[in-house]
């Protein structure tokens, strides 16, 4: 049983090459797949800030998540479309 979501990304993306998740070209998926990691410090200031016990204010919190989003706003900046995939949304 496959259980981790970017596994089974990647299993429907070589299944059903109709709408490809990822672009054709190997570095640019690998650009990609880079950018995913980048989801990992927002979603750790996430979780403390709902579930954790740090005190802090919500502007605070709020400071913390948006320094913690600004690589991946840089990246969408240079990529100067709306979304990551481009004109629609794809897996990043």
């Amino acid at each position: 049983m496959i259980v981790e979501s970017l596994d089974i990304c990647d299993y429907l993306d070589e299944k059903y090459p109709e709408k490809p998740l990822y672009p054709a070209e190997p570095a640019a998926k690998q650009i990609d797949k880079d950018v995913i990691q980048k989801i990992g410090p927002p979603t750790t200031v996430f979780y403390k800030c709902i579930f954790g016990n740090e005190d802090k204010t919500p502007e605070e919190w709020l400071k913390a998540l948006l320094e913690s989003l600004q690589p991946l706003e840089d990246v969408l900046t240079s990529r100067g479309t709306q979304f990551f995939g481009g004109d629609s949304p794809k897996m990043v």
